[in-house]
């Protein structure tokens, strides 16, 4: 008998969540600061940042997906690079 296939591989159910992610936080972060006054709300505020972070972590989905390591260990190195600068960068403009 042969071995059943998976009817999705791993590296494809990494890359819609990425895709999913970044759609969501997008659009939220986008209707947050163009329809409502949300400097003015401090909850809204963090609800925004931590859109940002969560969306900016989900950068290193597409790394993790790759599926030959040498590149994986690559791409995940080059990744949590800029996903570090993304952070601190949001982290250092919502104290401003």
């Amino acid at each position: 008998m042969q071995e059943e296939k998976p009817k999705y591989d791993t590296s494809s159910i990494l890359l819609i969540i990425f895709v999913v992610l970044t759609f969501i936080t997008n659009i939220s972060i986008a209707v947050g600061q163009n329809f409502v006054n949300w400097y003015k709300k401090p909850v809204l505020f963090f609800v925004l940042i931590g859109l940002s972070m969560i969306r900016n972590l989900s950068y290193i989905l597409p790394a993790l997906a790759i599926k030959n390591k040498t590149l994986k260990f690559v791409g995940v190195i080059l990744t949590s690079i800029m996903v570090l600068y993304l952070i601190i960068s949001t982290i250092l403009k919502s104290l401003d």
